[in-house]
């Protein structure tokens, strides 16, 4: 095969083999990670991108990075014109396209070319005699380059909507519940008003302690809260005697009981059984448990579960029931507004995992895409 799969209908000709380092030119940078204001940092070892500009040793035109060692090596990024890199990076110049160039380090694989067992490091020496194949026609180069410029500047945009709504959320969070110290939010969904009761957990939750080996394996994290195990894709290390196993049900809130302090909490939709590690908390009559799984990750109800955690090192704390019932939360009076206020972020959560799908879905095109339209 002498051309790709997939090419735009107007260009005939066959792709010529060329070796990397004869169709971009490298820099070096000698400007330290120290010498470089965090305001002003293109920090590709940030996934979400782009944090600041720097004025300092400014590259004149559109570049393109790859980290060549150490957190993140192997990864490639397009910078814009009067931006800096640190000396863990180093810069590509197109000779033709800057934007085709992009392209073609983004299907390139670095990976192979990765040494170093304790700090992994890549160097254009080890890769600058790889061949390639690229169009001979510039015209072609321009246009598979401004191609994916596009298809990034949707997956840019959609990205800077997911993180603007991401904001959005962590700000409500702070202000539809109430602060330490006062007796209202700060704003109200609806007509609700009044002062938030002052109440502990183990009047609003008590814990479940029912064991059983029936029931369908879940598990807890940070980000998905309860999922079912078999949705993961991970191996199933559970044990095979789970007569010890606790049993969840649909309305519960389940944490794990040594990462509470980092949010791993979450409200199940199942009925189900999880690992002993876990604490399971059943609702009180009158309690919302949507409302309070989102209560649970705040940054100060985490706070207070490290502080009610035991263990000397953070690597042993534990929040068992009998010192998170102790927890003093305010809460509204009316259970309606604890309602409205757990729909209302589970709306946003909505919209944030669709959101995510589509970034995925497009970001799974531009893989494919990226396969076909190159050798």
């Amino acid at each position: 095969m002498k051309s790709p799969k997939i090419r735009f209908k107007e260009f005939q000709n066959e792709w010529n083999s060329r070796i990397l380092g004869d169709i971009c030119e490298y820099k070096t940078s000698n400007l330290s990670n120290e010498n470089i204001e965090k305001k002003g940092l293109y920090d590709l070892y940030d996934a979400n991108g782009v944090i600041g500009k720097t004025n300092k040793n400014p590259q004149k035109e559109n570049y393109i990075t790859i980290i060549k060692d150490g957190s993140g090596v192997g990864r490639v990024r397009l910078l814009p014109k009067n931006s800096s890199f640190i000396s863990t990076m180093c810069a590509f110049i197109g000779k033709n396209s800057t934007n085709f160039l992009y392209a073609v380090l983004q299907n390139f694989n670095f990976s192979s070319y990765i040494n170093g067992a304790t700090i992994p490091h890549i160097y254009f020496s080890d890769y600058k005699n790889a061949e390639i194949r690229i169009p001979n026609d510039i015209k072609e180069q321009e246009k598979i380059g401004e191609f994916f410029r596009k298809i990034d500047g949707i997956l840019d945009l959609e990205n800077s909507r997911f993180k603007k709504l991401e904001n959005f959320k962590k700000t409500m969070l702070d202000k539809l519940f109430v602060k330490d110290g006062a007796d209202e939010p700060q704003i109200r969904l609806g007509s609700f008003k009044g002062k938030w009761n002052s109440r502990i957990l183990g009047d609003i939750f008590k814990e479940r302690t029912e064991r059983s080996a029936v029931g369908e394996l879940l598990s807890v994290s940070i980000l998905k809260g309860v999922t079912k195990f078999n949705e993961l894709n991970r191996w199933d290390k559970s044990s095979q005697d789970k007569s010890n196993y606790k049993v969840v049900k649909k309305g519960d809130i389940a944490y794990n009981s040594m990462r509470m302090w980092q949010g791993a909490s979450g409200l199940s939709k199942y009925d189900g059984i999880v690992s002993p590690a876990y604490t399971i908390l059943e609702p009180c009559e009158n309690t919302n448990s949507l409302f309070f799984s989102y209560m649970f990750k705040k940054d100060e109800m985490l706070y207070k579960f490290r502080i009610k955690s035991q263990g000397l090192t953070s690597d042993t704390w534990n929040l068992k029931y009998t010192n998170l019932k102790s927890i003093e939360v305010r809460i509204p009076s009316d259970i309606k507004e604890q309602e409205k206020i757990g729909e209302f972020f589970r709306k946003i959560d909505g919209i944030l995992e669709f959101s995510q799908k589509k970034i995925t879905k497009l970001e799974n095109i531009k893989k494919y895409l990226l396969n076909k339209m190159f050798m």
